[in-house]
């Protein structure tokens, strides 16, 4: 029990240099009796997958429908809860060249999902943020096949690497 104190009351984290995709410190534990390296995991709070696809079939990105569907049945497939049902809108926003893009959000337990469609540019931007664990590959596939992507660009970033 005594060594445990010591333990926790002598922690020092010698590298914040981040390793294993911002997962991994090296930790340096301070001991009456020296100095220890060890490696610990260290868990994320959660993914935080964004997709940015171009290419894109310019009448799905049109659809209400399609980005309603998409956001009402995805959260299912990867294993989520729905807290809301999905909300989708059509806006003109300033990029448009006369045909109206498509913006829906759902929240799920987890977090959000989110896509906003510019099919004047054949553009997509989605994420989503989730606490659980997901299979963000097939997530990933899920909504470059759904608008018929030619190119995507995907970031998975792991999140609150320090969260309590």
């Amino acid at each position: 029990m005594k060594n445990l104190k010591i333990f926790l009351k002598n922690i020092v984290l010698k590298y914040k240099k981040r390793k294993d995709l911002n997962t991994t410190f090296l930790i340096k534990l301070k001991f009456k009796k020296g100095f220890s390296n060890r490696d610990y995991k260290m868990s994320e709070f959660g993914l935080h997958v964004t997709i940015d696809a171009s290419g894109c079939n310019k009448r799905k990105l049109s659809s209400v429908t399609l980005v309603y569907d998409i956001l009402n049945k995805l959260p299912d497939k990867i294993g989520m809860t729905k807290m809301t049902l999905p909300y989708v809108v059509k806006w003109l926003d300033k990029f448009a060249h006369g045909t109206e893009g498509v913006s829906g959000f759902v929240m799920i337990a987890e977090s959000h999902i989110g896509i906003h469609t510019f099919p004047d540019q054949d553009y997509v931007f989605m994420d989503i943020f989730s606490c659980k664990e997901f299979d963000a590959e097939k997530a990933i596939k899920h909504l470059v096949d759904a608008f018929e992507a030619a190119k995507y660009e995907k970031r998975i970033i792991k999140r609150g690497i320090d969260f309590p």
